[in-house]
């Protein structure tokens, strides 16, 4: 059996340098980048099979077998995704799993196959991480309407401020709900083709908010930046320059 230290260890550099910040400071090293390592040093020697288990319309269950040239399983690692799940309310068609629940649940598996190998991603990002954390805000707006209830001769102009305020609130937290899921898919892509695909498909519905916009312009320039760095350092570990990152 192929010794796979090396591939630990690159997987380790990997991490530091290009693992996704979690919540609560942890990281996840991506299964794209952790199967690039696996393949720069094994190359054919082992394959990686997926099996579909479950696809009944509600949930999706997946398997994956890490095997060597003689078909003898060496790990495994199984996934389940929820159809229409996300960070939307369940079925909304914007959440990633209402059109992708099988590449998700094929990626997360095939990740925890790795990691029966010892290649591990560090912390597995969960669907609360993932989905970030704009539900905190939604008790905000019962606030400014509990201190005078008794009164009865509060003025016109006073309800339509509170009126505008509700309504400027409830924009920014659908903003913010909407840029959320933008970050998360772009999180999730790896090439910069991909990434001018996503802005391009995206660009005509985005420029009716400037705000939320100039949100996602920022967000695929930093992860532009990211796949540009990460690009690099696998060129470079696969033209034999290791020893500038293993210092």
């Amino acid at each position: 059996m192929t010794d796979l230290k090396p591939v630990m260890e690159l997987v380790k550099v990997l991490h530091e340098k290009h693992g996704v910040p979690q919540k609560g400071g942890k990281k996840y090293t991506q299964v794209v980048h952790r199967m690039e390592a696996f393949r720069s040093h094994v190359g054919t020697q082992y394959g990686i099979m997926t099996e579909i288990l479950v696809d009944d319309g509600k949930r999706v269950v997946m398997k994956a077998s890490i095997t060597d040239k003689d078909g003898r399983v060496i790990g495994t690692g199984h996934a389940e995704e929820i159809r229409g799940s996300g960070y939307f309310s369940q079925g909304d068609k914007r959440n990633i799993n209402t059109t992708s629940a099988i590449e998700n649940c094929e990626s997360s598996c095939v990740g925890r196959a790795l990691s029966s190998l010892g290649i591990s991603g560090g912390e597995y990002a969960s669907a609360n991480e993932m989905d970030a954390v704009g539900r905190k805000k939604i008790a905000i707006k019962h606030n400014e309407n509990d201190s005078n209830q008794d009164e009865n001769d509060s003025d016109q102009d006073e309800n339509d401020r509170l009126k505008k305020l509700e309504k400027e609130r409830k924009e920014k937290q659908e903003r913010d709900n909407r840029f959320q899921d933008f970050a998360n898919q772009i999180e999730k892509i790896n090439f910069k083709d991909d990434l001018n695909k996503f802005w391009n498909s995206r660009k005509s519905v985005l420029e009716s908010d400037s705000i939320l916009c100039k949100m996602v312009i920022d967000k695929c320039a930093k992860r532009k930046q990211e796949i540009q760095k990460k690009d690099q350092f696998i060129h470079d570990l696969n033209n034999g320059q290791r020893e500038n990152y293993l210092g």
